[in-house]
Formats: structure tokens, sequence, C-alpha cells
């Protein structure tokens, strides 16, 4: 083990934050902890900048999300500025550092909270709802809406607020299901159209430009869990098998896997359905930093299907089936890829080893 690497594997991790900081960060004690990413270009609201000490005794930190930032005391230095060989000059004991030029360090990207500000759906005007609510009827049993519904176990849900169209217009057929989406304390926010018919988008909504609003179940708010599903209908159908089992949960359903929940009530113990496909996985890793910037407890992926969707499921094989679904697997890792150590290659002098969070290959 050469000087340096003593020195660094022997590094007091968070003095050397509140140093390069000045802020005392009184929430990292002997054991660690997490604080509000220190890194310049990288202000948070919330904390998700752990530091810690793996099992060989080693101060390391991690940035929970889907960048997976893993590091040391020297990352840390990089990471604000220094160049290898004054990272290494400081670990080796020259804290005469204060004078040193450091880079401009480009500002990081907005995060996904206020990137979700920004999709945030509009409210409607009342003259803008009495138009999305007209030309509705209530679905008849033999109806193509009524077909759909019942092959996904809906015909008769409680909370899905469900219409037929009854005069078609350019961007829907007649007979197309259509259902309701309220903002998440309850108020119209935009009807979308589902066509079951050939020739046109498959889904449409009665008002345009006003956003893409997940679904939200009635009474949103309470339950000590949310549950995020890629798919309104999916939404629909997890809540009604939760419901039908005695769980009592939240669902938010989003409209695709590039749209954005509600950012009501985020702050609990969230989980999350996306397709297991591209979009889907980075859908994962962008609700996952959204999330914990919106304050959750934890945030968990839930199991994909082999085949089909939560709609497929409760349609087939009923509530029991997709509800023992709606809890994740044991021992798999919470974050994107968490598992992944940071020890990428270093310019310089100084080949540091590969780390990982719960050793050191040397």
């Amino acid at each position: 083990m050469s000087l340096l690497d003593q020195a660094n594997d022997t590094a007091d991790l968070p003095a050397l934050i509140r140093q390069l900081t000045g802020q005392p960060y009184p929430q990292l004690r002997s054991s660690g902890g997490t604080i509000p990413d220190p890194r310049p270009g990288h202000d948070e609201r919330h904390a998700s900048f752990s530091v810690f000490k793996n099992l060989n005794g080693v101060w390391m930190w991690k940035r929970r999300g889907a960048h997976r930032d893993v590091g040391t005391a020297y990352h840390l230095l990089l990471a604000f500025g220094f160049s290898p060989a004054e990272a290494a000059a400081i670990l080796a004991g020259d804290n005469d550092y204060q004078g040193t030029s450091r880079p401009v360090i480009p500002r990081a990207p907005p995060s996904q909270l206020s990137l979700a500000r920004q999709h945030a759906a509009r409210i409607p005007s009342d003259h803008e709802t009495l138009y999305a609510l007209s030309n509705l009827s209530t679905i008849e049993d033999d109806s193509p809406a009524a077909q759909d519904l019942t092959r996904r176990g809906l015909r008769h849900s409680g909370v899905l607020k469900a219409y037929s169209v009854t005069r078609p217009t350019r961007t829907q057929h007649r007979t197309s299901l259509a259902f309701t989406l309220h903002r998440a304390w309850g108020g119209l926010l935009n009807v979308k159209v589902r066509n079951l018919g050939e020739n046109l988008p498959r889904y449409s909504y009665r008002l345009s430009g006003m956003g893409t609003p997940a679904w939200v179940n009635p009474d949103y708010g309470d339950a000590p869990m949310l549950l995020i599903v890629e798919g309104e209908l999916n939404a629909v159908a997890a809540f009604e098998a939760a419901s039908a089992c005695g769980r009592f949960i939240d669902v938010q359903g989003l409209a695709g896997s590039d749209t954005w929940p509600h950012l009501t009530g985020l702050n609990r113990d969230v989980r999350v359905y996306t397709d297991p496909d591209t979009s889907g996985n980075a859908a994962w890793e962008r609700l996952y930093d959204l999330l914990h910037e919106a304050g959750a407890t934890s945030v968990t992926r839930l199991p994909v299907l082999e085949t089909g969707d939560y709609c497929d499921l409760l349609g087939q094989h009923g509530p029991e089936a997709l509800n023992v679904l709606l809890d994740p697997l044991p021992d798999v890792p919470v974050g994107p890829d968490e598992t992944l150590s940071a020890g990428t290659p270093i310019p310089g002098n100084w080949p540091l080893r590969t780390y990982h969070p719960g050793r050191l290959n040397g």
C-alpha cells in the first residue's frame, strides 16, 4: 500500500467536508450521516449525500439517485475542483491549499423536483371543465368501452369515473372510453379518452395544452404508503386490488414513462412500478431522484411482470394475484444499480484502487 493510499484510507471525511464547506453539519456523527450534497453545483433541498465507513473502516460518501456517485476523500477533493496532484498533496498532509486556483465548475442541471414543477398540469377554467365533461354518457353493458373495462377487471370499479364518448371528433371515436383525471385534493384537471377503434391515436385529451396529469385515487393523501404506477388504468387496478385485500394505500398512475406525478404527498414510503424496457428503466431512475428530492422516506421498485400489465393480471386472475406483487422482492437493491462502485480511473501518477461501499478491493 502506497503512502497516498494509506492517507486516503485514513482520511477523516466528515472533518474534510466541514473544512471545505465551512459548515458545521451536526448530523455527521462518529458513524457518519446523511446531508445535502456539499459539492459545488449540487445544491439540493433534501439530504441525499450519505457519509459512512465501509467494512474495512474507510470513510466513503455516496449520492443516492440515478447518477450513482460514490467516492472517498480523494474523489470529493476532485469534485471541489482540485487537480489530482493537489488532492494528493492535501491527503498527504499539506493542508495549505486555500490559495490554490480552481477550475470553473459548471452549474448542475435542474433538479428533478424543479422539472416536475415546470410540468405541472394547468387547472382548467369553469368553461373548460364544462367542455371536458360534455358529450359523455353512462357506459352501456354491450358497448366497446364496457368490454374493454371488463377485460381489465375494472367494469364495476368504484374509483374510476368512466364514460362513453357520445359525439365523435377529429381525435375521438364515438363510444370510446373516457375517464376523468383530478387534482390530488380534488377538482377536475382533464378527461382522457382511450380510442377503441382504428385510424386515430390510442389516447387523447378533451382539453389540449393542459399537461398530462396522473390519475389519483379518491381521498388521496392519508395512507402510509404511496404506489406510483406507469399507466392510469394500471393504477386503478392496483388500487382496486389493494382495497379488496384490505390494504390501505394511495396510488398515482402516470400517463407514460416520460410524465410526472402529482407532487402532493410524496414524503412517505413510495413504491414504483414501471415497465421493464428502456423507457421504463429511465423513468425509474428519474422518479427515484425526484422522490428523494421531494422527501420520500424510502423508494423501492416493484418486481416486473413477465407478461402483460396490472390490468391483465386483475382481469384474468383477480385482486389477490395482483396484491401480492405490490410488495418488493426481498434482498433487492433499493436504488438504480446502487451496488456499483465508483472506482473510476483517476488521471495522474496515483492509480487509486477500486472501492466498494461494503468492502475494499486492493
